[in-house]
């Protein structure tokens, strides 16, 4: 029996989602340390064999470092990062920031070389979104109470 290909497709996206996050873990980790790994011989090679094993399918290396590793240390810190980005949510949304954006985007629609951030491919002005932030779409499992 095959699965459900709504059921593949979100396992295709959760391996994708795992593999970047380790990804970007270990690039982050790699910024500071970028001049001591220069000296480490054959590192962009043993580099190109750990991202090769990251995505293999075989080994699924990115899963494993994901739950051995990352995993656990997140749910260690979820109650700080949520408590930062909520924080940091409240404070985006402050009027004044507000009226910021909202300058910013009527001196860039006036600005030739920046109209095109504000304008749609069809040349017409783009409508501004309701939502400032993808956290205020309400999701799939969201009754429509914020938290």
């Amino acid at each position: 029996m095959q699965p459900a290909p709504r059921a593949e497709a979100t396992r295709e996206k959760n391996k994708w989602l795992v593999y970047w996050s380790v990804y970007g873990l270990l690039t982050a980790a790699e910024r500071p340390l970028d001049k001591l790994l220069q000296w480490v011989p054959y590192y962009h090679a043993l580099k190109l064999l750990l991202l090769v094993w990251l995505q293999s399918p075989s080994y699924e290396g990115a899963g494993r470092v994901y739950l051995e590793g990352l995993r656990p240390y997140l749910a260690r810190w979820q109650p700080t990062v949520d408590d930062f980005l909520a924080s940091l949510l409240r404070s985006l949304r402050r009027p004044e920031l507000q009226m910021v954006s909202e300058g910013l985007h009527a001196f860039a629609s006036r600005t030739p070389f920046l109209e095109w951030f504000v304008r749609g491919p069809d040349g017409r002005p783009r409508a501004r979104p309701q939502q400032a932030f993808i956290t205020d779409a309400p999701s799939a499992n969201d009754d429509g109470r914020r938290r």
